[in-house]
């Protein structure tokens, strides 16, 4: 990992938790305290008019001055302004410089033209070759005559999309009139922000590379044509090009909306001929007894969707499908099977985590088999209206148009014992995580007493997640040879030192405590009141609760969590705070309150303050 990646990564973790200790920032970053120490400094030299990071002993905390300049940084900035010693930089410039010119190019010139040594470039090659050859690029070099890249044009453009872009290009240079249309296309099909930054990214390639010959390269790609707005998309495109996009540039430009992440329905009959006929010969190798014509026609969809991420190159960083589904599971042979005689045909690497995804497809297939007259189904979904009436249409798919399906959220749904008993199955989606979000894709599980406990899992990190975003959470230590009280009194007077909460507010809820102590039957004290000087809801928690303290109850306290609520409470933060107050006391009792919560899974979001004199 180069210095500038190193400094980017430092700064992201710092904008989502201000105070951190090094033991963390080592853990999470998998490098030295000398590393750190040596990251530190040199954005201290460099960037001491837009941050400060200050350390103090085993703690560091860091001060934003210019919160825009701070965001510009987390982007490509930081990438883009460090020097030729970073080597993803280098050769990112090398295969920039290659693909302007379908020719060969001395050494001697790249060298040159980059300020750094020939001996340098020849010595990146190796390495260089490697990453193109994931994009099936060849770089041809010959003594005397030069460097030249071969591939064909599609190659080029995925090269320069994961390779290129976020380490050379300062910023986008869409013109006010397509992106404006952008923002509208996104707006009228309720497209996600990731997919519109990858967009525009596959806008840019696509007019700066107008010159080059694009045609007949995308067949099994398909793309959904009846987004609203997205034929001025083109229009505007077309005006900054000067000509007609082709049918592959169309595709190319579009593809980030055709992956899936957008509930649209895709269909494509080759693919659907070629699975029922993979489908028939799964029947002969492993005898499922499935209908094969029916199965190739509900799985369409999916595979279509699959074949357009393998294309282009494009994975899941991190999905939650069940972690039970090894490779012993039955659907998980079936749907590797199934991939394998399909990547095959096509031509195409399939990323592992495509298998998980479609080995619930299959799970979904076996179980309408073991139980075919199903009435009644309950989903449990964070999707939107159209999400939710693909999901429909695809349920109807399995179990016919006459069943009656009831939606339920992710975080607030009846118990499971309670779903089991009014319903034949019950569905979960999957979800999709992303450092920035969390948001269901098009596939589903059926949540059984087996895998219960996973999903309540999901569940909880999506509420975690839902928290840590939209509260200030806080973290602190509790002194176990004090009592409850002391430690609860010292942690209000860190509060107000740190301008979190106001005199008024600690009065009174100290009055409030000494009359009647929140503290649950079970140990756990859960101090809360209206913090008028509050605008979002604050919790703190405690990082070192290991054992028990005495209280002036006859209970002692063994979990801790404080809730500051402000006075007034918009839709949104009345339904995270009735979800918390469900999970503190409705939840089983075996978990911490921060793993009730699911708080735990985003401890790099919470502030740490220190509580111990």
């Amino acid at each position: 990992m180069s210095i500038a990646i190193k400094q980017r990564e430092l700064l992201r973790l710092f904008s989502v938790n201000k105070h951190m200790s090094i033991g963390e920032v080592e853990k999470k970053m998998g490098i030295s305290r000398q590393s750190i120490n040596l990251l530190l400094e040199t954005l201290a030299d460099n960037y001491f008019k837009v941050f400060n990071i200050s350390k103090f002993e085993d703690s560091l905390q860091i001060s934003i001055l210019d919160e825009k300049e701070f965001e510009s940084l987390l982007s490509w900035k930081i990438l883009s302004m460090s020097t030729l010693n970073s080597f993803h930089r280098r050769q990112a410039l090398v295969f920039q410089r290659l693909l302007k010119k379908d020719e060969y190019i001395s050494a001697d010139e790249i060298a040159d033209s980059l300020y750094i040594s020939r001996r340098t470039i020849s010595r990146n090659l190796v390495k260089m070759k490697e990453v193109a050859s994931k994009y099936l690029i060849t770089i041809d070099s010959k003594p005397g005559v030069g460097i030249k890249i071969e591939g064909t044009e599609l190659s080029k453009r995925l090269l320069i999309l994961y390779e290129v872009m976020d380490f050379v290009s300062p910023s986008y240079q869409l013109s006010p009139e397509v992106d404006n249309t952008l923002l509208k296309v996104m707006d009228l099909n309720h497209v996600p922000y990731e997919v519109i930054e990858l967009l525009k990214r596959t806008i840019q390639i696509t007019i700066d590379r107008k010159d080059n010959n694009f045609i007949d390269e995308l067949s099994p790609f398909t793309s959904f044509e009846d987004y609203e707005a997205l034929p001025q998309l083109y229009e505007v495109v077309e005006v900054a090009m000067k000509r007609k996009l082709t049918l592959s540039e169309r595709k190319f430009m579009c593809f980030p909306l055709n992956l899936g992440l957008i509930s649209v329905k895709l269909e494509n009959s080759e693919i659907l001929a070629f699975s029922e006929k993979i489908l028939t010969s799964e029947e002969d190798e492993f005898g499922v007894g499935l209908n094969f014509k029916e199965t190739a026609r509900i799985l369409n969809n999916h595979l279509v969707y699959l074949i357009n991420r393998s294309m282009m190159h494009w994975k899941f960083l991190d999905v939650s499908i069940r972690n039970e589904l090894t490779k012993n599971a039955f659907s998980f042979v079936l749907a590797r099977s199934f991939i394998e005689k399909f990547s095959k045909q096509y031509g195409l690497v399939v990323d592992d985590t495509e298998i998980g995804l479609l080995s619930t497809w299959f799970e979904l297939f076996l179980i309408r088999r073991s139980k075919p007259l199903v009435r009644t189904v309950a989903i449990i979904t964070q999707g939107g209206p159209s999400f939710k009436e693909l999901i429909k249409a695809e349920i109807s798919l399995f179990f016919g148009t006459e069943i009656q399906i009831n939606f339920w959220t992710i975080t607030n749904h009846p118990s499971y014992d309670e779903l089991y008993d009014r319903n034949d199955l019950v569905f979960m989606d999957n979800i999709l995580f992303t450092e920035k979000d969390s948001y269901p894709f098009v596939s589903l599980v059926v949540v059984t007493k087996e895998n219960q406990k996973e999903r309540e899992g999901i569940e909880r990190r999506v509420l975690g997640n839902r928290i840590t975003k939209k509260c200030s959470v806080l973290e602190g230590y509790f002194d176990v040879s004090k009592s409850y009280e002391e430690n609860f009194y010292q942690l209000l007077e860190m509060l107000y030192d740190g301008k979190i909460v106001d005199q008024l507010f600690i009065e009174k809820i100290i009055e409030k405590e000494s009359k009647n102590p929140s503290i649950s039957s079970s140990g756990l004290a859960y101090p809360h009141l209206v913090n008028a000087g509050s605008k979002e809801i604050i919790l703190v928690f405690v990082q070192n609760f290991n054992g028990e303290l005495a209280s002036s109850t006859d209970i002692r306290v063994n979990d801790f969590v404080l809730m500051a609520i402000p006075e007034n409470l918009n839709a949104e933060a009345q339904d995270i705070l009735i979800k918390i107050f469900d999970s503190i006391f409705t939840q089983t009792q075996e978990f911490p309150v921060k793993e009730r919560l699911g708080v735990n899974n985003f401890e790099e979001r919470m502030e740490k303050i220190c509580l111990q004199s």
